[in-house]
């Protein structure tokens, strides 16, 4: 189709009979307005015109069953690119699922190799063990700076 009009699609489904009597009435009308898709409509039918006087060809008795054989041999047969990329997409697969294994395992020995070692903070704590021990008496320290007057109050009353 050349032209830009909207309507110019119905065109062909007129000529193919595919219209009803009130769609085909609507786009009369509408050829009379629109030049383009009259136009349109006359070449469409000296095409189809054409089309109809060319002689019909049969095909071979075979012809059918060697179509059928071609198709599925194209079916059947793969390309280079195809075979490589199938090739690559199952190797790929294992390989990444290695991959994935390998990480997975060096990860798990990492953290267990940092989870046996001393940080710093447990180093901390084990040079002030004595003070972490002694951690009641220390909170309770306040009491002991006022030790002398709460015993003079206590022997005053």
């Amino acid at each position: 189709m050349t032209t830009s009009c909207k309507q110019s699609r119905y065109l062909s489904l007129w000529i193919d009979g595919e219209l009803s009597e009130h769609e085909k009435s609507r786009l009369q009308s509408h050829m009379e307005n629109c030049p383009a898709c009259r136009k349109e409509f006359d070449m469409l039918k000296a095409l189809n015109r054409v089309v109809n006087a060319l002689p019909e060809i049969e095909p071979s008795a075979d012809f059918e069953k060697s179509l059928f054989k071609r198709i599925e041999a194209l079916e059947n047969r793969q390309s280079v690119w195809q075979t490589i990329l199938t090739f690559f997409r199952f190797s790929f697969r294992s390989q990444l699922a290695a991959a994935a294994i390998i990480i997975i395992i060096t990860a798990g020995i990492f953290l267990n190799q940092a989870s046996l070692e001393p940080g710093v903070e447990d180093l901390l704590i084990a040079e002030n063990f004595e003070l972490f021990d002694n951690l009641d008496m220390i909170s309770q320290l306040d009491l002991l700076e006022n030790w002398e007057e709460i015993t003079e109050l206590d022997e005053n009353t």
